[in-house]
């Protein structure tokens, strides 16, 4: 088995951990006193079954620095490289937004680029100068597993952060275990609830987030029963950071 990465730090776990999970300082010090079997131990605690696999000794090989379809082709990997089978592993693409009044403000990220800052670009370390607005007030849109993992980064930033998903807990998308793990940190859940507009200050800068109140409809073609809004329920949420994990 191979896998191909196209980042330079693809064959490093540590890129893909959370850092809510064991705390990365604990791993950059036993890898810098050498203690790699600590480092290693450390990473297990952290990862998912897909770091496990990589950490263990069932001989994967990582080649990095890969772009498939440029530096190499799918069809040249198995009928050039002899591989019978070959899985896309991509994830997500480029972000989504609503569309609402003031996501053009300073303080509204994509999850991508406000998991990719932190776990990647190592905002979250002082020794680094990878620029990252740690918000007082974080509502992170959407109730997926990188919703999940964008609000309890947010939460280890020092903020206190909010989950405003348009559905009920039922039709959250996000696993069982990940909600559950969201809620016992103290992660607070709007649900039923939708933005309607980012509010800005003169400066530029978010300062709340309008949302409606929602109900359950008709199901709709994914199968979970459409939201649909309650008219003159909106209400405004105190917030200074915006984080959309959509779709």
């Amino acid at each position: 088995m191979k896998i191909f990465a196209n980042i330079p730090q693809g064959a490093k776990i540590l890129n893909a951990l959370k850092i809510f999970k064991k705390p990365r300082k604990l791993i950059y010090e036993a890898r810098a006193r050498g203690d790699f079997e600590t480092e290693r131990k450390y990473i297990l605690e952290s990862t998912s079954t897909w770091g496990k696999l990589l950490c263990s000794k069932l001989g994967v090989e990582i080649e990095t620095n890969v772009i498939i379809g440029k530096s190499i082709t799918i069809d040249e990997l198995i009928n050039e490289e002899g591989y019978d089978a070959v899985f896309i592993g991509s994830g997500a693409g480029l972000p989504k937004f609503m569309g609402i009044p003031g996501e053009q403000a300073n303080g509204v990220f994509s999850a991508n680029e406000f998991l990719t800052r932190n776990n990647l670009m190592k905002a979250f370390r002082d020794d680094y100068d990878t620029p990252i607005h740690q918000g007082k007030k974080v509502a992170v849109i959407g109730g997926g597993n990188v919703a999940m993992d964008a609000a309890r980064t947010a939460l280890r930033l020092g903020a206190e952060t909010y989950i405003v998903y348009r559905r009920s807990e039922k039709e959250l998308p996000a696993r069982v275990e990940e909600v559950h793990h969201a809620k016992e940190e103290g992660i607070q859940f709007h649900l039923l609830r939708n933005p309607k507009e980012i509010l800005v200050d003169e400066n530029g800068w978010v300062k709340g987030l309008r949302v409606i109140k929602m109900e359950l409809g008709e199901p709709d073609e994914s199968g979970r029963r459409r939201p649909v809004e309650v008219p003159g329920s909106e209400y405004d949420l105190d917030v200074d950071t915006v984080i959309m994990a959509l779709g």
